[in-house]
């Protein structure tokens, strides 16, 4: 699954978080592809794991396009 990275940027804004507010629930070196590889293809667990650390929908981060 491919994290829509605008998306995620624009809900980290709204909840006043950075990307360094998701190393509590994400490994570092996950969320260093998240923000410097938007193409990577995330394991659903992954996904999930964001999702949830925002409290959204897993559909609001992935990129169906992709």
């Amino acid at each position: 699954m491919k994290i829509k990275k605008s998306v995620l940027e624009i809900e980290l804004a709204r909840q006043c978080l950075s990307f360094y507010d998701l190393r509590k629930h994400i490994a570092s070196a996950t969320l260093t592809k998240v923000i410097n590889s938007p193409g990577y293809d995330f394991t659903p667990k992954i996904v999930g794991k964001i999702a949830r650390a925002l409290n959204v929908d897993v559909e609001a981060i992935i990129d169906r396009e992709a």
